[in-house]
């Protein structure tokens, strides 16, 4: 790349070289075809004079003797004339052969332009071969570690089974060897006991196995578990490439989304169909879960699989698909796994690592700017009521109180008691209109005028001009209140 565009730089100086000189060589040649001119018509004056004085000297011949000395002159002046005329000459065949050459430099520059297009052309194709091959890659980039992942996850399954088989194992084996020894003192047979030592044996050669075996798995799994750290760095490494092109493509989409904000303002938003789901979804109290969740790496998305939606007016989300896939298992796999055999610790300090990684890039997703980080469902706007919609809350937090020593007792003050309870009058009263603005925020028609100011919000932050707009609107409607006031001032102290 760097070779063709300096030959590329080299040729353009050349081609601006050429087009300087030809145009010093049309200079040089306009010149010279003025002097030729100007010879041409000195020529023909003294070619005239010449003729006249040839005429006047035949009729002055017998007159006047100098004549012939200013013929001399004439007939050297012609021959300097002659010579000065041979040099224009050879000067024009000269400039001939600079047009000649300057003709070849141009057809030189037409091959030069031609073979720049298709170097161009060239790199274009390679460019978008090579974006191609990059997607390629992370396509079977993704396979491959999903596919490792897989495979992690089933060996997993496979250690926790092993594990338990040689629980049962080393329970049967040592009831069996109780068994025997409860036989041995009752009997005191020694072939019996020679067959239990036998089978003793059997089964401590079977567990030895088993051993081994989950040895060689527990290996194999480290391997993979380390392969999948490097493909896993390569994905976060894809990744980013990708979210660069993708803010490419979202800027040059911004336009679109523009004008389909624009046309979504002119809408009705009471003419729109009810969601039933989304109301319901957000009336009903969401409890925290104590099963631990895998590790996701973007936003997390509700039971039925539908993400928070940002407004049209807002950005694009990205792609939630591939960050919210858990890009490790469960803490119950872990525990099941690591029960067996105390090498799985190293495993376990790699995948603590890759968390940290992976905790590392979230901080790197989540210091983007606030306005492309969060929904606008997220935060205060969804929080559920919690206890006080269970019921009860009101109660309790009295109750609490009174115990705290809001309560006199009966033995109290009356006035004591009637403060303690207008406090809790007031306290029962402020908490059923937050509950019920509350509520209120949750009907359709208040979410939709919501939704309708943050696009008209967002608009304003995204646009310089309705910025400057709207605080110049307050700063003139502040000047006009207070103009008002200083002047009904004093017509009131009047």
């Amino acid at each position: 790349m760097e070779a063709l565009k300096s030959t590329k730089e080299a040729a353009e100086a050349k081609l601006l070289a050429l087009e300087q000189g030809r145009t010093q060589e049309q200079q040089e040649q306009s010149s010279v075809l003025q002097e030729l001119a100007d010879l041409k018509s000195t020529r023909e004056a003294l070619e005239a004079k010449l003729a006249a004085s040839e005429e006047g000297r035949i009729q002055d011949q017998l007159q006047h003797s100098s004549t012939l000395q200013d013929l001399a002159e004439l007939r050297s002046a012609k021959e300097a004339l002659e010579a000065k005329l041979a040099t224009s000459e050879q000067e024009l065949q000269r400039g001939s052969g600079a047009l000649q050459k300057v003709a070849e430099l141009q057809v030189a520059k037409e091959g030069l332009e031609a073979k720049l297009v298709a170097t161009e052309q060239e790199l274009r194709d390679r460019s978008a071969a090579l974006a191609a091959e990059a997607e390629q890659r992370v396509a079977d980039l993704r396979a491959s570690f999903l596919e490792d992942q897989a495979r992690h996850l089933e060996l997993q399954s496979t250690h926790a089974t092993l594990t338990a088989t040689t629980q049962d194992l080393r329970q049967q084996m040592t009831a069996f060897i109780q068994d025997q020894r409860a036989r041995n003192q009752s009997s005191g047979q020694s072939a019996e006991l020679g067959e239990v030592s036998t089978r003793l044996e059997d089964l401590r050669a079977q567990a030895e196995s088993s051993r081994l075996e989950l040895q060689v798995q527990l290996q194999d799994l480290r391997t993979r578990a380390e392969q999948a750290e490097a493909v896993a760095d390569e994905l976060q490494e894809s990744l980013m490439e990708e979210r660069v092109w993708r803010e490419r493509a979202e800027r040059e989409c911004r336009r679109l989304e523009d004008d389909m904000a624009a046309l979504e303002e002119l809408r009705d938003p009471l003419d729109e169909p009810p969601d039933l789901g989304l109301a319901e979804r957000s009336t009903r109290p969401q409890l925290p879960s104590a099963e631990p969740q895998p590790d996701l790496i973007g936003k997390a998305t509700d039971s039925n699989g539908d993400a928070e939606r940002w407004d049209h007016a807002g950005p694009h989300r990205e792609d939630t698909e591939t960050e919210e896939e858990p890009l490790l298992p469960s803490r119950k796999d872990e525990v099941s796994a690591c029960d067996g055999n105390s090498s799985v610790e190293d495993l376990r300090r790699s995948l603590a690592e890759v968390r940290k990684r992976n905790a590392e890039l979230q901080k790197r997703l989540d210091a983007r700017p606030i306005v492309y980080q969060f929904a606008p469902g997220d935060g205060a706007d969804c929080t559920d009521l919690g206890a006080e919609e269970l019921g009860g809350g009101d109660d309790l937090e009295d109750s609490a109180v009174d115990e705290a020593g809001g309560n006199p007792g009966p033995g109290g003050p009356p006035a004591a008691a009637a403060g303690a309870g207008w406090r809790r009058l007031g306290r029962r009263a402020a908490r059923r209109v937050v509950r019920g603005a509350r509520l209120l925020r949750r009907q359709r028609h208040v979410r939709s005028s919501e939704q309708w100011l943050r696009r008209i919000t967002h608009r304003i932050l995204q646009d310089p001009l309705l910025l400057w707009f709207f605080y110049l609107h307050l700063l003139v409607l502040w000047f006009v209140e207070i103009r008002r006031h200083t002047l009904a001032r004093p017509a009131s102290c009047s």
